[in-house]
């Protein structure tokens, strides 16, 4: 799957790099090419909660854009939460899609 991904305050593993490819690899079924993912992961600081990650997933497909941002304390655990953010987004739009 083809995304594009930024990183801000973060070094990212070739073993990060794997498990984001099949972490997306789930929500792919739902995706109609012709599409374009943009992925942004940002690590802050923050002065109350200490060191946070902050993951952001922009879909455009056709005339419809799908977004989720979602924050934790890991990169893998913010990851898993905006790929299940976003993946909720998608199931909607397809089941109203069927639904027609």
């Amino acid at each position: 799957m083809q995304y594009s991904l930024r990183t801000q305050h973060l070094e990212l593993t070739d073993l990060d790099r794997d498990q984001i490819d099949n972490k997306l690899n789930r929500i792919k079924k739902h995706l109609m090419p012709p599409f374009t993912m943009d992925i942004s992961m940002i690590r802050e600081q923050l002065k109350s909660n200490g060191e946070t990650v902050n993951v952001r997933i922009n879909i455009e497909q056709g005339k419809r854009v799908f977004h989720a941002e979602r924050s934790d304390s890991t990169v893998q655990n913010a990851l898993d939460a905006a790929i299940e953010a976003i993946s909720a987004e998608l199931k909607k739009e397809h089941d109203k899609k069927k639904q027609h």
